[in-house]
């Protein structure tokens, strides 16, 4: 009986070793906190890397530097809980000039939308304030389809993976795009409890045809992405990225009436920081 007691004691002691390595494991369920009226800045710099070539022939090669300011403002949130975000965004490049290639030129420009997104990170619609052609809002409907973290509806723990999939229409055929998420740690960024999440995946987006467009210009991107987050699980909200994009790009299009192909290599770097957080 001695025995019997000694092996159930011992039996329980492991049941109670093993159910505090379980239970002591942090786990976090991950979601974005809309409040209406919060505002959010962010700073954005890239470092881009180009080549352009028609056959053998290299057309263009350069580098430029981006600096890009984000104001996201939380409008209201609707019953579903889809969050109405107005977002200003402005950006400097500086590179080449047109005319010139071996002058530098600073170009400023912005853009101001609507997004309607999920707690979740989906993003359900796009409203484009400032005016585009159809082919850039396609190509930013296509990117952030593809390439906005949607975090998965259970608990996460240090070593979680998930991946995320789009189907793509190209004009010939179709194809999936896939990006995977591993939660890498906990840690803490700019004081906030922060958990870190790299990813990697393949972006496909196609380059739709305007049809005001007298070039007629189309084609694809095929960017590989990787890259790590820290988001701040407890606040909701992205405190800092960084990311770095591989394109492998086709484009078409007509020069001086003939139907031309082209090939873009690029290389871009990009880092992204919160500034602020305001609230009503």
């Amino acid at each position: 009986m001695k025995q019997c007691i000694t092996a159930i004691s011992l039996f329980m002691g492991l049941l109670v070793l093993v159910s505090g390595c379980e239970t002591s494991e942090k786990q976090v369920t991950l979601r974005l906190n809309f409040q209406s009226g919060t505002a959010f800045e962010y700073d954005q710099s890239a470092v881009r890397r180009w080549q352009v070539m028609e056959g053998d022939s290299t057309l263009e090669e350069a580098n430029s530097t981006v600096s890009m300011k984000i104001l996201q403002v939380v409008r209201r949130t609707l019953e579903d809980s889809t969050a109405e975000i107005l977002e200003q965004t402005s950006w400097d490049i500086v590179g080449p000039s047109k005319e010139d290639k071996s002058k530098i030129d600073t170009l400023h420009d912005k853009r101001e939308m609507i997004i309607y997104m999920s707690s979740r990170g989906k993003v359900v619609d796009l409203e484009f304030i400032t005016p585009l052609d159809s082919a850039e809002r396609q190509y930013i409907r296509e990117y952030y389809d593809q390439g906005f973290m949607i975090f998965p509806t259970e608990p996460v723990h240090k070593g979680s993976a998930w991946t995320q999939t789009a189907d793509v229409v190209l004009p010939d055929t179709s194809a999936v795009a896939a990006t995977t998420f591993t939660v890498l740690d906990f840690g803490t960024e700019q004081g906030y409890e922060v958990i870190r999440i790299g990813y990697d995946g393949n972006l496909l987006i196609p380059f739709v045809q305007d049809p005001t467009d007298s070039l007629q210009r189309s084609g694809i991107d095929r960017i590989r992405i990787k890259g790590t987050v820290n988001f701040a699980h407890n606040e909701g909200l992205v405190v800092n990225m960084s990311e770095r994009w591989e394109i492998d790009g086709d484009r078409r299009g007509l020069k001086e009436g003939v139907m031309k192909e082209r090939k873009v290599l690029a290389d871009i770097d990009m880092n992204y920081e919160l500034v602020a957080v305001n609230s009503k």
